[in-house]
């Protein structure tokens, strides 16, 4: 292999290193933001579930209407403290998560990404209640598509910067070559 082309290939390979941190940084950037808002949004649909009655001690009836909360992406499971889901979104069972424990020992919610035996991807809110534990969750399918066509289109674009990059070397090495023959030649006086 020539100097030009180890030269070429150096360039291509520092070419797609710099891109591909930038498309990593890209990428973990936009996957952490995703999620921060899809726990925001499950944050909110914990109060507005919390203020729907038949959750109180002792209630007889709870309710889980088929897609809660006015978002089709939302479900709901609540389980007594044993694990008996006593209530449910119709067609959906979720893998059973539970709650943190705080430094005081206390129960905390918890944030869970999970699959169900169906195959579908949910963020999971895990938190008590006096009747048991309810998980709400929210479909991850639209945030995994996103997910995926940005891994696409960074790697595509990884890709064609290594060819530009290898292109544009190898033009000006041939250039220079050229050069060097013309410089070279006898001049006629």
């Amino acid at each position: 292999m020539s100097l030009r082309w180890k030269v070429a290939l150096t360039l291509a390979i520092i070419a797609v290193v710099g891109v591909g941190a930038v498309s990593l940084l890209t990428y973990r950037t936009t996957d952490s933001r995703l999620h921060q808002e899809i726990d925001r949004s499950l944050v909110v649909a914990t109060d507005r579930f919390l203020r729907r009655p038949g959750l109180a001690p002792g209630s007889a009836v709870i309710d889980v209407p088929d897609r809660p909360l006015g978002i089709e992406q939302f479900v709901v499971q609540v389980s007594d403290p044993d694990g008996n889901v006593l209530a449910a979104t119709a067609g959906i069972s979720l893998p059973m998560t539970a709650p943190d424990v705080g430094p005081d020992g206390r129960s905390v919610p918890s944030f869970t990404s999970v699959e169900t035996p169906e195959g579908i991807d949910y963020r999971v809110r895990t938190f008590r209640v006096p009747v048991g534990i309810v998980q709400l969750g929210r479909d991850l399918s639209e945030t995994n598509s996103i997910l995926d066509d940005l891994r696409r289109e960074l790697a595509v674009t990884a890709l064609s910067v290594a060819v530009i990059a290898a292109v544009i070397d190898r033009k000006s090495t041939r250039l220079n070559s050229s050069h060097e023959w013309i410089s070279r030649m006898p001049s006629s006086a």
